[in-house]
């Protein structure tokens, strides 16, 4: 069974939801790691509640309060006066989240890490290199805003503009998502502490005695809050310097405490719709996640003030839940892509003119399909003729030469006159015999004139 990991990064700790594709998030694993990591004397790093009795017990380098440091040049210092980065410290917390809960590692399984929708990009870049140094970078691993995550968790929206207000420990980040992308944030000082602390103030004030537990006095007053949001009534025993008192703590005292914190959280949430619609957003929604969003004071003034209710998630481990889905959906997306990879793809068209630079063979007639190999399947012969027959190289023709040439004229001379034209061998012997019999004649015709001229005339006569 494939099992996916999702992690959120809180202000006081980191909480991991382990989901399993079979079951989705109906039954997710869950484990949270306080903000508090001991090193031991081996190096060996330690977190949840082992660390806090080695703390307790004073054993290696205890560091506390770093979830929300991530990217503060100035190291967190522990007890001994060793110094860690915050980013280190966060990715060591959840090494030991995921190796105390036997995630399993490999391909198949992913890790989505939900982080702060504040963070900038220079603390994300410092949290993926502290994930490198841990090794935690050779598991899939997605970062993305808590905002986002939430929302997988919940549901789509199909509003134009989503208001998520995520209280947390210590703050309240009030997120504008648009397209699903975070647009803009805002932050202020109501969370889960001061609701708590609202308590703690009025149970104090009506002690007559000293407490002598402290820690215990403040869970206490953690589950009187979270009972006031579903009854008008809740009752904090404590143990005192005088015995047990029974301080009886009522809605509406407990709401007039936190009224001025809920205005100003209500205010930036409405502040938050109005920027969205002079984006040009026509319809909205509000969520309203994390552990205290369940108070009832902040849905009626948030009623009130923007005309419809939010829609509200109680629990700290609502981002960590959407990023297991969103791990799971990037397992199922990686395989898909698997699965079209490894599907035979269609044979490519010949092309019409194949280059001549590359020799080919000459393919088989279609009627002897090809041989079968081992990985392909055999397949009958087609009895579809060829898309196309490939054609048989010639080899070039070459022009015989032709018996005669016809010669090509001369030049004309450079006095205007042409050149005589080309004769041939046998021609110019006829020529020369003809001009010398005709020589011949004219010289036995001269010598035949002068023998008859000296029988007949005077002149000068030799006798012999």
């Amino acid at each position: 069974m494939t099992r996916h990991s999702g992690i959120s990064i809180d202000d006081d700790g980191v909480t991991l939801v382990i989901a399993s594709e079979s079951a989705g998030a109906a039954n997710p694993e869950l484990a949270f790691a306080p903000a508090l990591l001991v090193v031991g004397p081996d190096g060996h790093p330690v977190a949840g509640r082992r660390a806090r009795r080695l703390a307790a017990a004073g054993i290696g380098a205890a560091f506390a309060d770093y979830t929300s440091r991530v990217g503060d040049p100035v190291p967190v210092i522990a007890g001994d006066g060793s110094v860690r980065s915050a980013a280190d410290l966060v990715a060591l917390t959840i090494e030991c989240l995921l190796r105390d809960q036997a995630t399993p590692q490999g391909p198949n399984q992913h890790l989505t890490i939900a982080h702060p929708d504040s963070w900038s990009s220079y603390q994300l870049a410092e949290l993926r290199s502290a994930l490198a140094r841990t090794g935690l970078d050779e598991l899939p691993t997605a970062l993305v805003a808590r905002a986002v995550a939430a929302v997988r968790a919940i549901g789509a929206s199909q509003a134009d503009a989503l208001v998520v207000a995520d209280l947390d420990r210590h703050h309240t980040e009030i997120t504008t998502l648009r397209g699903g992308g975070v647009e803009a944030v805002h932050a202020d000082d109501l969370g889960s502490a001061e609701l708590d602390r609202a308590v703690l103030r009025h149970v104090l004030g009506q002690l007559a005695g000293v407490p002598s537990e402290r820690d215990d006095l403040v869970a206490r007053c953690c589950g009187a809050r979270r009972e006031l949001t579903a009854g008008p009534v809740a009752v904090v025993d404590v143990m005192t310097s005088q015995g047990i008192e029974r301080i009886r703590v009522t809605r509406g005292e407990f709401e007039e405490t936190i009224r001025e914190s809920v205005s100003i959280t209500t205010l930036n949430i409405r502040r938050a719709l109005g920027e969205a619609a002079e984006k040009g957003a026509s319809t909205y929604d509000v969520l309203i996640v994390g552990d205290g969003a369940d108070v009832p004071l902040l849905s009626q003034m948030l009623s009130s003030e923007v005309g419809f209710g939010p829609v509200v998630e109680v629990g700290r481990s609502t981002a960590a839940t959407g990023a297991a889905l969103m791990a799971g959906d990037r397992a199922e997306a990686a395989r898909r892509a698997r699965r079209r990879t490894v599907a035979p793809a269609p044979p490519a068209a010949p092309t019409s003119n194949p280059p001549t630079s590359t020799p080919r063979s000459p393919a088989p007639p279609p009627s002897m399909p090809p041989a079968a190999t081992a990985a392909d399947p055999v397949r009958a012969p087609s009895s579809r003729p060829p898309a196309w027959t490939p054609v048989q190289p010639r080899s070039p023709v070459r022009p015989e030469p032709a018996a005669y040439q016809v010669p090509v004229p001369a030049e004309v001379r450079r006095n205007d006159w042409p050149a005589p034209p080309a004769q041939r061998s046998g021609g110019r012997v006829r020529t020369a015999i003809v001009a010398a019999a005709a020589g011949l004649s004219v010289l036995l015709g001269g010598v035949a004139a002068t023998s008859a001229g000296g029988h007949g005339g005077g002149g000068y006569h030799s006798h012999f």
